[in-house]
């Protein structure tokens, strides 16, 4: 998606999220918003006089890394779906890096796949794991869902520091944007990378210098598209993976 295109969503996404669960009608006043030292922020936002500088980024990439992201997001989605369907579940799933399917064929992909997992897959127990098409799949009692990663190992991997690296990098910059006063200055970080969850976020949280950057006063967490949380709160002097 052009750079624009995802920011609308985000933003839209985020408007929804605020409907639904404070039951506030934010209207949007306007976008790249200048601030001083000839930086914006993304879109201004109202509710009746309460104002929000909304300023957003992402843990992906652009272009085309972004839709391979996207492409590989679906179909893993499909891929655990599909087990859950056939009530196979607790499956930590390693999947291969890409997946160069078309839209209109993935459906079908991942049901002919699956045929051809499902009696390797349906044998595990606890603790198993079987490499099978490039994928190596573990079971693992308890799991209540199945799950996928791009690596092999899980626990090779290492969410807490995908997620801190972007923020270090980012934060600071985010933060000179939001220099503007009489505003709720609030960051949303979109991620979709499927493996960063919301606890992930909050850890990855908790190694930055918030003192150093007093223009931030909230923090939301995008993990899915179905989902936003909070995940800092200045007024509650940390990050919090608890609260609404």
């Amino acid at each position: 998606m052009p750079k624009r295109e995802w920011e609308y969503a985000a933003r839209d996404r985020f408007l929804g999220y605020l409907r639904r669960v404070h039951a506030e009608e934010w209207k949007v006043l306007g976008e790249d918003c200048p601030v001083n030292g000839g930086r914006d922020f993304d879109f201004r936002l109202d509710l009746s006089g309460r104002q929000m500088a909304l300023e957003l980024f992402r843990l992906t990439d652009n272009g085309p890394a972004m839709a391979a992201q996207y492409t590989w997001i679906e179909i893993a989605t499909m891929i655990e779906k599909e087990f859950l369907v056939r009530g196979i579940v607790d499956l930590a799933i390693s999947t291969p890096a890409y997946f160069r399917v078309p839209k209109t064929q993935r459906q079908r992909f991942v049901k002919e796949l699956c045929d051809r997992l499902e009696p390797s897959v349906r044998a595990l127990k606890d603790g198993e794991e079987v490499t099978i098409e490039g994928f190596c799949i573990a079971r693992i009692d308890g799991l209540g869902t199945n799950f996928s990663s791009r690596h092999y190992g899980f626990g090779v991997f290492n969410p807490v520091g995908k997620a801190y690296e972007p923020l270090c990098r980012l934060l600071p910059e985010k933060n000179a944007q939001l220099d503007i006063a009489g505003h709720e200055r609030v960051v949303l970080v979109v991620s979709w990378a499927h493996i960063v969850t919301t606890s992930d976020m909050v850890e990855a949280l908790e190694g930055i210098d918030f003192e150093s950057l007093p223009n931030i006063d909230r923090i939301y967490f995008e993990p899915a598209i179905e989902r936003i949380d909070l995940v800092f709160d200045r007024s509650a002097n940390c990050a919090t993976g608890m609260l609404p």
